[in-house]
């Protein structure tokens, strides 16, 4: 029996072990499972260090019974480069000049005439069409105008430009006008700086700034005793910003080719251009000899739509001339403004920019109206005190010529002296006519013109004025 029974020994242990085995396993699958935690790596470590691009792995498989697990939360990662690539592409920029809007505004202002010179040969750049508006300039109506003239202009937006250059000699001028003048036989005329030449000189006529040239007028001026061709050239500083020059007799020959070839009478169309001047050069020359006597010279006149006038009654005003004008000489680097103002009129013995017809509450001085006259048309008065006389322009109709009548005597009676209940009269001698006036409440005037020398009481027939 025993050794039958010693073969069946091996299988006996095999069974054993094979038992024994399936209740480890059984037991072992009856522990609770532990969850499968993944180390957290610091930010720094959870992106490759090597360059191009990184690929997903596949998720290693669990263990039979391990339940899965929430996927773990991803670690934010770096922009890669293809990415940072086009962020940059989508930055506005004015080829190597400037990269974003704010940044190319701010070099623009300083260097308009690199940036104009990129856009015009760039004009469908997306900061090009932000910046600077085109606008169409030729003028159809105009006539003998160079086929080269640029047909778009720009600006930029700039209220307090610097002006860094002299606009002519200094040395060669006896005298500037304060700004402005009897808006009434010239609207225009509000803007105007009258600037004195030494009648034995010719000056240079320089751009004082940046600036696109924005048209050009060739004209017959009348003289009454002569008849003298001048041009005049009109620049945009910026888009609030106008300057022009006029009574030039000669332009530089590199406006020549853009410019009107023959005179042309009176007022006249001109043509428009668009011409990037940088500050320094040189756009003209005009001689200090008018008449026999000298007394020439040339207007400096200057807009900023950025900033109205101080008017008492605005409506009345209706040129941009007369609702924008201000002092050039302003906003001309210190240096340059100390030099010019040292040219200029004074006043209580300051030198002072203007405006020469000045609106002073409750007195006579400034412009008076009847109805719904404006500055152009209707009836209208103006009456304004120099150094020298006192000067008025009486009852002006529409389609009359504005006539000025002055008193060149020594002025006893100031206007600013005449308030309400107040009365005056001026006498121009020459003319031989003289104007009463008298003020009245509520800021209005009561006025009195006719011939012969002044009365000695207020005339019972007069008219009343307003603002």
């Amino acid at each position: 029996m025993f050794g039958l029974g010693s073969k069946f020994i091996p299988a006996f242990i095999v069974l054993f072990v094979i038992l024994a085995v399936g209740s480890f396993v059984a037991f072992k699958q009856s522990e609770p499972t532990q969850p499968i935690v993944k180390e957290e790596l610091p930010q720094e470590l959870t992106t490759t260090p090597t360059p191009g691009p990184s690929f997903p792995q596949e998720p290693a498989a669990l263990p039979t019974g391990v339940p899965a697990q929430p996927p773990h939360q991803k670690l934010p990662l770096q922009k890669s480069q293809q990415e940072q690539i086009s962020v940059l592409s989508n930055i506005p920029k004015l080829g190597n000049l400037c990269i974003g809007e704010d940044a190319c505004k701010n070099f623009c202002l300083n260097n308009r005439g690199r940036c104009e010179s990129f856009c015009q040969l760039n004009p469908s750049n997306q900061l090009c069409t932000k910046l600077f508006p085109s606008t169409p300039l030729i003028n159809k109506q105009s006539t003998n105008v160079s086929s080269s003239v640029p047909n778009k202009r720009h600006c930029i937006s700039n209220p307090s430009p610097l002006f860094t250059h002299i606009f002519t000699e200094v040395e060669n001028l006896t005298g500037i006008s304060q700004f402005g003048n009897n808006g009434f036989y010239n609207p225009g005329a509000q803007a105007r700086s009258y600037v004195f030449v030494d009648k034995n000189k010719t000056v240079m006529l320089y751009a004082p700034v940046d600036a696109t040239i924005v048209h050009l007028y060739y004209s017959d001026k009348n003289y009454s005793d002569f008849i003298r061709p001048e041009y005049r050239i009109d620049l945009q500083v910026s888009c609030e910003v106008y300057i022009a020059f006029d009574h030039i007799v000669n332009i530089s020959d590199s406006l020549k080719p853009f410019a009107p070839q023959t005179s042309a009478p009176g007022r006249n169309p001109g043509v428009e251009v668009a011409i990037p001047v940088k500050a320094g050069d040189l756009l003209g020359t005009t001689p200090g000899t008018f008449r026999k006597e000298g007394g020439g010279g040339f207007d400096f006149l200057f807009t900023n739509k950025a900033r109205n006038a101080s008017r008492l009654n605005p409506a009345r005003w209706t040129t941009e001339n007369s609702r924008h004008f201000g002092c050039p000489y302003d906003y001309f680097t210190e240096n340059l403004k100390q030099q010019y103002y040292a040219l200029l009129v004074k006043e209580n013995t300051e030198s002072t920019c203007g405006p020469r017809v000045k609106e002073v509450l409750g007195t006579p001085q400034g412009y008076w109206f009847q109805g719904d006259a404006t500055e152009e048309q209707g009836k209208r008065f103006v009456i304004y005190q120099s150094r020298h006389f006192v000067e008025w322009t009486p009852l002006i109709k529409a389609g009359e010529t504005p006539i000025a009548y002055r008193t060149h005597d020594n002025v006893e009676i100031q206007l600013a002296s005449i308030t309400e209940g107040k009365s005056a009269c001026y006498y121009d001698k020459e003319k031989d006519t003289h104007v009463f006036l008298k003020m009245l409440p509520n800021d209005q005037l009561s006025l009195a013109s006719n011939s012969g020398p002044c009365p000695s009481y207020f005339p019972e027939n007069y008219e009343t004025w307003a603002r």
